[in-house]
C-alpha cells in the first residue's frame, strides 16, 4: 500500500462546479501560468482501486478520480470527495479574513477536491511552486478555499490569489505553505516538512508577533536556500543575533503530527 510521504503538499479545495469544468481550469491555468495543464477526469473507482487510494488518506467517501497532466510528464491525482459539513467554521485558520462571499460559497460548496503534489524527482521547492500554481488555478475559477491540512490553515480566495502574484517570492511561498502554532512560551512552525526540510522553533522572547516573523523570515530564508541552515549558524534577525541549535526544545505538536518528519532546529538568543 503506498502512502503519502511526509514532504507532500496536500490541498482541498472545496467546489461547487461539475467535472465538466475541467476544460475551463484547463484553460485558466495556460492563461495565469503560460504553462499547459491538462485537468481531467475519469470514472468512479472501483473498489479494488482502494488500496491505491490510500496515497491521499481521504476519509469521505469518494464520488469521482481525475489527474492533473503537466507538459514535463508530471502526473498529480485528484480526488472528488463528498461536502464537508460545516466548513465555515474553518475560516478563522487563515491568514487574513474571509469576505461574505467566499464563507457564502463554502456553504454552498458541493465536493471537495483532494489533490496530492508529489514528486520524487522535484525538490521541495519546486513542488510547493507547482501546488501554489494550482492552488492559483482553482482560486480564480471560483473555489471557495483551499484548506491545507499540514498547517491547518484554511486560505481565501483573496490571499491565494495575492500570494500568487509573487510565486517566485520565497516569501509568498512562505505565506501559502508555511504556519505557526504556540504553547508553552514557545512558538514553532509548520509545513516546513512539506519542502523536506526541518521544522522551527524559538522561545516566545519579545511578544509573539516577534516569534512569529522570526521564524517565518527564516523559514523564507530556507526556502530560498532550498537546504536547511547548518548546526551552528549565526543569523541577524532584526536588531537580535540568533543560533541555530538541533533539536527540539518545546512541546510536541500533537496536531500535526508529520511535523519535524525531518528534525527540528531551534532558534535560540546568541
Amino acid at each position: 500500500m503506498t502512502r503519502a510521504r511526509p514532504d507532500t503538499f496536500v490541498l482541498l479545495a472545496p467546489v461547487s462546479w461539475s467535472l465538466d469544468n475541467a476544460e475551463t481550469l484547463t484553460q485558466i491555468h495556460a492563461e495565469t501560468w503560460q504553462e499547459e495543464a491538462t485537468y481531467q477526469f475519469g470514472d468512479t473507482p472501483s473498489p479494488e482501486e482502494g488500496e491505491a487510494l490510500d496515497i491521499t488518506a481521504a476519509k469521505n467517501d469518494i464520488e469521482a478520480t481525475g489527474t492533473i497532466a503537466f507538459e514535463d510528464a508530471t502526473t498529480i491525482p485528484i480526488l472528488v470527495e463528498d461536502e464537508m459539513e460545516r466548513l465555515e467554521d474553518a475560516v478563522g485558520t487563515g491568514k487574513e479574513p474571509f469576505q461574505a462571499s467566499a464563507i457564502a460559497l463554502l456553504r454552498q460548496h458541493s465536493a471537495v477536491w483532494r489533490i496530492v503534489v508529489d514528486s520524487d524527482s522535484e525538490a521541495g521547492t519546486e513542488r510547493a511552486l507547482r501546488a501554489g500554481r494550482i492552488m492559483g488555478t482553482l482560486a480564480h475559477a471560483g473555489a471557495a478555499s483551499v484548506f491545507l491540512p499540514a498547517i491547518v490553515e484554511m486560505h481565501s480566495p483573496s490571499f491565494i490569489k495575492e500570494q500568487t502574484k509573487g510565486l517566485g517570492h520565497e516569501q509568498s511561498l512562505a505565506n501559502l505553505f508555511v504556519g505557526a502554532w504556540d504553547e508553552d512560551d514557545w512558538m514553532a512552525t509548520r509545513g516546513l516538512t512539506c519542502f523536506g526540510f526541518p521544522e522551527l522553533e524559538t522561545p516566545v522572547e519579545g511578544g509573539l508577533n516577534a516569534a512569529y516573523f522570526r521564524l517565518m523570515d527564516t523559514a523564507s530564508e530556507m526556502i530560498a536556500r532550498e537546504e536547511p541552515f547548518p548546526m551552528g549558524s549565526r543569523l541577524d534577525i532584526g536588531p537580535a543575533s540568533f543560533e541555530i541549535e538541533e533539536g527540539r526544545r518545546g512541546p510536541e505538536d500533537e496536531q500535526v503530527p508529520i511535523s519535524g518528519t525531518f528534525g527540528v532546529q531551534t532558534l535560540v538568543p546568541s
